[in-house]
């Protein structure tokens, strides 16, 4: 089921071989108000939770560097998910075309749930049983993300790259730019060494855009066309740290804004059959739904200098909770 590739980041680490029909394109058939109210459903989990997953990682610690810095660093955030985010209620009465037919709702899966074999919908017009698509049944949403800073004047400009992969008509690619400032020296002059650059503690604000984009062919027999499931994921963040460096360590807090967004497409050109005229009609690029949020979290951190080399993590709370654990390379 090549539609799953492109949401699931699990496959950045291991891309198992899937041979399903592709019951997306089978659910085309349904119509287009169907198909857009499952799509919602199938889908409005994984975009609602995946952006915040970006406000992750995007620092190790608040203490810049008046000198010119790099930092090179590759973390795994992990983003937990509630049960309740696996499946969805399917409601007869909610849909023209698609039926139940034992009884009049169902838990369906969500993308991030799994599958019973045994649940199948009925296109009532033409009598086609239709397997209901799969999910990929996980607990926590994970991202491996590799990020680089260049540091001047205690500031730092950072960019991001989550691994790509672009193959059998699927294909997905992250990145994102941010921005950070130490504004410790601007508030402790009297407290702040100029030649050491030691502080009582370390106040900075970060600025990041984190975007995801997956595409999947959804064309029959790999024919090219426009048929294709599109997916675009954003996050900004705005984040206030606060921070104490002790030696080898840092220990820091820090609060969040996060504005998150999320598009769904699929594009082209399909057939189904209109139960109130009885007859195939044609209709093109049916899915085109936009998610929002906004909202604050918190997020507490450490960091281990060792040389050139640090382990960092972070745990996030408040509303999601989520960590990010990674191992960097500083030169100062």
């Amino acid at each position: 089921m090549r539609f799953i590739l492109i949401f699931s980041f699990c496959l950045l680490f291991s891309l198992p071989v899937f041979t399903q029909e592709n019951q997306i394109r089978d659910l085309t058939r349904s119509g287009p108000e169907d198909l857009n109210k499952y799509i919602e459903n199938y889908t409005r989990s994984f975009i609602v939770n995946t952006p915040q997953l970006f406000s992750y990682g995007w620092f190790n610690t608040p203490h810049l560097y008046e000198k010119f810095n790099f930092d090179l660093s590759i973390n795994y955030s992990s983003l937990n998910i509630s049960q309740g985010d696996k499946s969805f209620l399917f409601k007869n009465s909610e849909y023209n075309n698609l039926r139940y037919t034992s009884a009049d709702e169902l838990e369906l899966a969500s993308f991030l749930g799994i599958v019973n074999p045994a649940d199948q919908l009925t296109i009532i017009q033409s009598g086609e049983v239709l397997n209901v698509p799969g999910g990929v049944n996980l607990n926590s949403i994970p991202a491996p993300i590799i990020q680089a800073g260049i540091g001047f004047n205690h500031a730092s400009v950072k960019l991001r790259f989550l691994p790509g992969y672009d193959q059998d008509g699927v294909s997905f690619f992250g990145w994102g730019v941010g921005a950070m400032y130490d504004f410790s020296k601007m508030l402790m002059k009297d407290k702040y060494d100029d030649e050491t650059g030691d502080r009582p503690i370390d106040l900075a604000v970060l600025v990041g855009y984190t975007r995801f984009r997956g595409k999947a062919d959804l064309s029959e027999n790999n024919v090219s066309s426009e048929d294709e499931a599109r997916m675009i994921i954003q996050n900004l963040t705005t984040q206030l740290i606060l921070g104490k460096q002790m030696d080898i360590f840092n220990v820091y807090a820090g609060l969040l804004g996060n504005f998150n967004s999320g598009n769904t497409k699929i594009t082209g050109t399909y057939n189904y059959e209109d139960p109130e005229t009885n007859s195939e009609k044609e209709y093109s690029d049916p899915v085109d739904q936009y998610y929002s949020d906004e909202n604050l979290s918190a997020l507490l951190g450490m960091d281990i200098q060792l040389a050139v080399f640090s382990i960092h993590g972070q745990y996030h709370f408040i509303g999601y909770r989520g960590f990010t654990v990674g191992f960097g390379l500083s030169l100062k």
